[in-house]
């Protein structure tokens, strides 16, 4: 984001405001922050749900006033947009308030990019975790017993195989409590 002065009053705007503050006249510089970006609650809140099909993203709120513990919300009423975030205990901060709503949507943008980005690598590390586990209750289960024990006659071949049973069942029900 750079600091450009607006053409029509030379105040000092963001490269990113759609308009000037001071005198309302349209930013002939506007960029945004990244291509195809959203630009509008509205966008902001289908980008959302594309973005988030197979990622269900909790404690967001976009269009709605949410006071629940944790929440960040954008919210729009009238011309006026303001950001907040809930603490653990519910204490509202506002981020951004203003008339500014392409602002305040790629702040919420990114904010709503780097929450999803976590998620996504915790279920990564989750399912390596979860597959690492297979692997060594797998890995458990595989007993070498020499073929010849199983064929001898000492009466032992059949408490081999009961235990082999039994070992393989706990690994079963081990693998079922993991999932």
């Amino acid at each position: 984001m750079a600091r450009i002065k607006c053409r029509s009053c030379s105040e000092w705007i963001n490269d990113t405001d759609e308009r000037c503050y001071s005198c309302g006249a349209v930013n002939e510089d506007y960029r945004r922050l990244i291509e195809g970006s959203p630009k509008t609650i509205q966008e902001l809140s289908n980008w959302v749900k594309n973005e988030t099909a197979n990622t269900p993203l909790y404690f967001v709120s976009i269009g709605s006033d949410v006071n629940e513990p944790g929440y960040k919300s954008i919210v729009k009423e009238g011309r006026s947009v303001m950001i907040y975030h809930n603490d653990e205990t519910g204490n509202r901060t506002v981020v951004y308030q203003g008339t500014d709503e392409s602002y305040a949507v790629n702040m919420m943008f990114f904010d709503i990019q780097q929450m999803l980005t976590k998620k996504r690598d915790m279920n990564a590390r989750a399912a390596v975790t979860v597959g690492q586990a297979i692997s060594k209750e797998k890995n458990k289960t595989d007993v070498n017993i020499p073929t010849e024990k199983l064929g001898e006659s000492d009466g032992n071949g059949a408490a081999v195989v009961a235990w082999l049973v039994g070992f393989v069942i706990i690994g079963i029900i081990a693998l079922i409590l993991i999932f």
